[in-house]
């Protein structure tokens, strides 16, 4: 009998061990997930006060931008208020965006805050300068014209009605998109002399130096392309002389606007100077030189 009552005690106090150990378990779980989830909810405030700070001075940035734009466009002051009150708030912007990732704990954080700080400063000194320009009247205001129908023209006069409208808002040069034919760009040119239009018109040059990646672009822009100027590509791809007839094409097109009155030429060389530096070479415009630190 003794025994009997001696096992039933162990046996409730090692089932009572089992629950205190349980118990015991669960609060020092529970305690970890909470110390968990407050770093969780800390490191999620952070984060955001870094979004919100960056977004809040990306707004900031194109609400400047906006103003500036409005005042080169029209001349008007009252686009400066804005522009100005805007400027005003940035530093303590960039203050905050720096002061926030500082408490974050994200990966790069730092120098990725710190590369957008220097484009953002950078951006706002380019406007300051170019306000301060503009005020100064040092500057020109160039705006594109299309000689080829735009895909979006609404009529075969809507191009030179647009041009119309940037010269009387204050446009003081335009330049073209680019186009294959001279005779293109010299109908356009007296499309414009007949509606008054007397700004210098610079005629965009594209050198091909890519016929498959020209062509696509210029599908995309509305841009004709003659059917002898396809044809002879595809010729000088097979025959592997396509460098030879790009600088052929883009000379004649270059020579033959020269030869009616046109003063500049605008080369698109899309990142790449040396069929430009060929064509211009085999007009006679420029000695041969080496390339050197070219965009």
């Amino acid at each position: 009998m003794l025994n009997r009552l001696i096992q039933s005690i162990y046996s409730w106090i090692f089932l009572v061990g089992i629950i205190v150990f349980i118990i015991t378990a669960n609060s020092f779980y529970v305690v970890s997930t909470l110390d968990k989830l407050a770093a969780l909810e800390a490191r999620l405030f952070t984060t955001n006060r870094v979004i919100s700070a960056v977004n809040t001075l990306h707004m900031a940035v194109l609400r400047a931008e906006s103003g500036q734009r409005g005042f080169l466009l029209t001349k008007d002051e009252a686009y400066l208020e804005d522009y100005t009150s805007t400027l005003n708030r940035l530093d303590g912007l960039l203050d905050e965006v720096e002061i926030s990732s500082q408490v974050s704990d994200l990966p790069q954080q730092d120098e990725k805050i710190s590369q957008l700080i220097s484009l953002s400063q950078a951006k706002i000194d380019e406007m300051i300068s170019t306000v301060q320009t503009a005020k100064a009247g040092n500057f020109d205001i160039t705006v594109g014209a299309y000689p080829d129908k735009h895909p979006e023209a609404t009529s075969d006069t809507a191009d030179v009605d647009w041009l119309k409208r940037k010269v009387d808002a204050g446009a003081t040069r335009a330049i073209t998109q680019f186009f294959f034919k001279a005779e293109t760009f010299l109908r356009f040119r007296d499309r414009c002399v007949a509606a008054g239009i007397d700004i210098p018109i610079l005629p965009g040059i594209l050198p091909i130096q890519s016929w498959k990646g020209t062509r696509t672009f210029a599908e995309r822009c509305g841009t004709p392309i003659p059917d002898d100027l396809a044809a002879a590509f595809e010729t000088a791809e097979r025959d592997g002389r396509t460098a030879l007839l790009a600088t052929a094409v883009c000379s004649e097109l270059c020579s033959t606007l020269l030869e009616n009155d046109v003063d500049h030429l605008h080369f698109y060389t899309l990142n790449d100077p040396r069929l430009t530096r060929d064509v211009v070479h085999a007009l006679g415009l420029a000695p041969p030189a080496a390339l050197e630190k070219v965009a």
